[in-house]
């Protein structure tokens, strides 16, 4: 029988995924079991840096976190306003992609996916649009 649990760290704001497992039941009156309980947390990537600017379109690059074995993939999240409002692209298990851009800033920030699991966010990157036509990363 497996068992699957969320924690959440009330001190430390934390999403970790664990799983508990037991063997059978021991029927017989002279043996023992065993069970285990193992957690893990999805480690933020690296910051995105600008890789790439062309024309009309922007490349964000970033590292692996440390734990990359359990990141399936990675989620891009983008938003108008920094620190929040990030809406979420999944951009599968490459470190780097490319999208087109607008003017204004825009804030990006990159997950780590494991099925259902999402891993803290990387630090925000700022990429600034200009007349649509380039972009600068401060």
């Amino acid at each position: 029988m497996a068992i699957t649990v969320v924690m959440v760290s009330i001190l430390i704001p934390t999403l970790a995924w664990a799983q508990y497992s037991s063997p059978e039941p021991c029927r017989a009156a002279s043996c023992s079991e065993t069970r285990t309980f193992a957690t893990h947390v999805l480690l933020a990537p690296g910051r995105p840096s600008c890789s790439g600017l062309a024309l009309l379109s922007v490349t964000l690059t970033w590292a692996a976190p440390a734990d990359s074995a359990y990141a399936l993939s990675y989620e891009l999240g983008e938003s108008a306003t920094s620190g929040s409002g990030y809406s979420y692209t999944n951009v599968g298990t490459g470190t780097s992609t490319s999208f087109g851009i607008s003017s204004g800033n825009h804030y990006y920030v990159v997950r780590s996916v494991n099925q259902l699991w999402r891993g803290a966010l990387s630090p925000e990157r700022e990429v600034v649009g200009v007349l649509v036509l380039a972009a600068s990363c401060p």
